[in-house]
């Protein structure tokens, strides 16, 4: 029943609607010098300012707001990977950094972990991260202690690096000239390079099922590897998706394939090496990112929304949720219902309330 405003010099304000036909002020608090986008979660507003840092309001008492806390954002969030009550943030030209999302209402930033400029990627494997920046490669974080992480040793591939997975001791970097390389992880402090495979396109994102790697491969299509011998991988084959493929991920026996300018490709993989075609999405825009928790897909899209599909029949997907963020959403984690959110200017914690599904009423016979 309360709507609130960032005007321009002016800061918030806060108006009562629960008579639509007659808004009215209750509030104003004065702020930084240019508000440019209010994200609401809980009792608290989240303000980003063109100058300022982003600010906390406390809007438990509406006629009442008061500033509860501030987080400088640290440059852009590139990638976010959650573990037990911890997320773990990479930002563009900060570095790693650390959040108690015990409570997801109110997430605190426990650590830093300084790196330069130009990171892209993070992944976690038992207690140890490994971070990911365009011109250093690959770093082995040890996160057994989340409040003091410590770098243990570092991998510098030839040419870029654009990311990382971890899966069973090994660690897939994608590196320049659409090479895949596999790094033996087994022992964090001693790093040791493998086999590496070239796709023929060019390498989007990564997904590791078992001895197989589902590469998103932008003109190539989807691009399957085998990886059983991390010492010779090889190219199983590569199939043609209706857009340029972007992002893939996958859960159970289904793929998820993000396609350029058309929506989302749906393919069973029952057979690993030969994907069967189930069905197709077709999205409200671009998509940026996407993500499978049990019979949902969380898609961050291109015009500032996140939509939430229910792949239960995965012939006949449905969107059954969906929300306008007010910056650029981009890579996203969900875990029990609670969306991890990294966009332009900022990390959000988003929580998803599943559909009630109730059961038909049955006719009694009078």
């Amino acid at each position: 029943d309360n709507a609130y405003l960032g005007l321009t010099y002016r800061g918030l304000l806060g108006l009562d609607i629960m008579d639509r036909t007659s808004p009215h002020k209750i509030s104003a608090l004065r702020l930084g010098d240019y508000t440019k986008g209010i994200f609401f979660f809980s009792d608290f507003l989240f303000i980003t300012d063109s100058f300022d840092p982003v600010k906390i309001i406390n809007v438990f008492n509406p006629d009442r707001p008061f500033v509860s806390g501030r987080w400088i954002i640290p440059g852009r969030c590139e990638d976010v990977v959650v573990k037990d009550d911890f997320a773990y943030v990479m930002c563009n030209h900060s570095g790693l950094h650390i959040l108690n999302v015990e409570t997801p209402a109110h997430p605190q930033e426990v650590s830093t972990l300084f790196a330069p400029y130009n990171n892209n990627g993070v992944d976690i494997e038992g207690d140890y991260a490994y971070i990911t920046a365009l011109l250093t490669g690959m770093q082995a974080v040890d996160i057994s202690d989340p409040y003091h992480p410590q770098v243990v040793k570092r991998y510098q591939p030839e040419g870029y690096t654009y990311g990382v997975k971890v899966e069973d001791g090994y660690a897939y970097l994608v590196n320049a000239q659409n090479d895949i390389q596999i790094i033996d992880i087994q022992n964090p402090t001693s790093l040791l390079p493998r086999g590496s495979v070239q796709t023929p396109g060019t390498v989007q994102e990564i997904f590791i099922k078992g001895d197989h790697l589902y590469v998103a491969d932008l003109s190539a299509g989807l691009t399957i590897i085998n990886v059983e011998d991390k010492d010779e991988p090889f190219l199983i084959r590569s199939i043609p998706t209706v857009g340029r493929c972007k992002n893939v991920s996958s859960s159970s026996h289904l793929l998820f394939l993000a396609c350029e300018g058309v929506g989302m490709e749906l393919y069973d993989i029952t057979h690993p090496e030969t994907p069967e075609f189930k069905s197709f999405y077709s999205t409200s825009d671009e998509i940026r990112d996407l993500y499978v928790e049990n019979h949902y897909v969380y898609l961050t899209m291109e015009n500032h929304k996140i939509e939430v599909i229910d792949i239960a029949s995965p012939s006949t997907p449905v969107l059954v949720a969906s929300y306008h963020l007010l910056d650029n959403p981009g890579t996203l984690m969900v875990k029990d219902g609670h969306i991890y959110l990294c966009d332009h200017r900022s990390f959000k914690i988003l929580r998803f309330l599943h559909p009630c599904r109730l059961p038909q009423a049955s006719a009694k016979k009078m």
